[in-house]
């Protein structure tokens, strides 16, 4: 992957920012292409990216400048953290310099999950999703089986360890990733050794449990511990339930839509539905409430796509578990629009006011796919 030059370098390119306010023509431009990242940078909204342009965003970042349209904080917010920063005014000098060939918020935001069992699959998958170079991975769960065994999450570390290491890596909790106390109780301690580093550090996140919720370019993304069997109380009036409710009666203005990642499908056709109704009744109502455009699910080895009430449910559950085959009498068939029994991983776009939905196999095939109209 390239890396984004940062850190010092960063800091010192800045300086130069009050010399190009004054000769905001001496760098040669460099324009974008006529694609779907036009905007990026452009805060000026000339058609070039330029040191001009991150003196401006710099000065917006200091507050010394107001006033932008909603385009120009698109257009400035490179890093794709809902945040317009000095970092972002650095990116775009370096892009105008030629040192970075690209941005951060042109990246896709990938969502996969249950790894478990196979592992030559699950590293081809990985490694699938390490040649698109995202911006960010979210695993849906279930990352090893048994996994209240450290042995086999090291052996997930060996197959996997290179996305963690490479991009930015979130994970919910899935009903494998789980350790159990000395009555035999379930808790979540193994996963969190394993994973709870790599929450990121703008996530809104009380250092301990294992729901939390992050902004990356204009979305919302809640992550959510679905396992009501295995120690993570989801019921009404739970810690965790009136935690999402305040989270999502809190989100800010600048967010476009929102998406739920969690294990356990409130709605599926593959053989595990024993989750279904208790999910279907707590969350359900929240997530049609609050206009919630896709919650992203695991646990039915295989890619579905149902849609009910304004939401869309997506099954990404082929990461290298076994995969299942759909049950034609579930009644969740009536909600049920796609089910394909392959290995995949999903990516997520935004633009202008779309969202951009894709299901990839690792042949980079794309076999499913949505756009889907954003607020304004």
């Amino acid at each position: 992957m390239k890396k984004i030059v940062g850190g010092i370098l960063g800091i010192c390119i800045v300086s130069i920012f009050v010399f190009s306010l004054l000769a905001q023509g001496d760098n040669s431009p460099k324009s974008f292409e006529e694609n779907r990242f036009i905007l990026y940078g452009d805060v000026d909204e000339d058609g070039n990216i330029t040191s001009y342009d991150a003196a401006l965003t710099l000065q917006y970042a200091a507050g010394l400048i107001s006033g932008w349209t909603e385009d120009q904080i698109i257009a400035g917010d490179v890093n794709a953290d809902v945040n317009i920063t000095s970092y972002d005014a650095a990116l775009i000098i370096q892009y105008s310099a030629e040192l970075i060939d690209e941005f951060p918020c042109e990246k896709v935001i990938i969502i996969y999950g249950d790894t478990r069992s196979q592992r030559e699959i699950r590293i081809q998958v990985a490694q699938s999703i390490a040649e698109e170079d995202p911006l960010i991975i979210f695993h849906s769960g279930d990352f090893c089986r048994p996994g209240h065994i450290q042995e086999t999450w090291d052996d997930w570390w060996d197959d996997c360890e290179f996305l963690v290491e490479n991009f930015e890596f979130v994970s919910a909790r899935g009903n494998h990733d789980t350790s159990f106390d000395s009555t035999g109780a379930p808790i979540p301690d193994i996963f969190m050794d394993n994973l709870a580093e790599h929450i990121p550090p703008d996530a809104d996140w009380d250092g301990e449990n294992t729901w939390f919720s992050l902004n990356r370019k204009q979305i919302h993304f809640i992550i959510l511990d679905s396992n009501q069997d295995y120690g993570a109380d989801i019921s009404e009036g739970s810690p965790q339930y009136n935690w999402f409710v305040n989270d999502l009666e809190n989100i800010g203005e600048n967010i476009r839509t929102t998406i739920v990642i969690m294990h356990h499908p409130p709605y599926s056709t593959g053989p595990h539905s024993s989750n279904e109704e208790f999910l279907q009744e707590t969350l359900v109502p929240l997530f049609e409430e609050y206009e919630i455009s896709l919650v992203f699910c695991g646990h039915n080895h295989s890619y579905e796509r149902l849609y009910k009430d304004g939401v869309y449910y997506i099954v990404a559950a082929g990461g290298g578990a076994p995969l299942y085959a759909q049950n034609p009498a579930d009644p969740d068939m009536q909600y049920s629009q796609l089910y394909i029994m392959d290995y995949h991983f999903c990516e997520l776009d935004i633009y202008r006011d779309n969202l951009l939905f894709s299901a990839v196999d690792t042949t980079f095939t794309v076999f499913d796919s949505l756009i889907i109209e954003l607020d304004e």
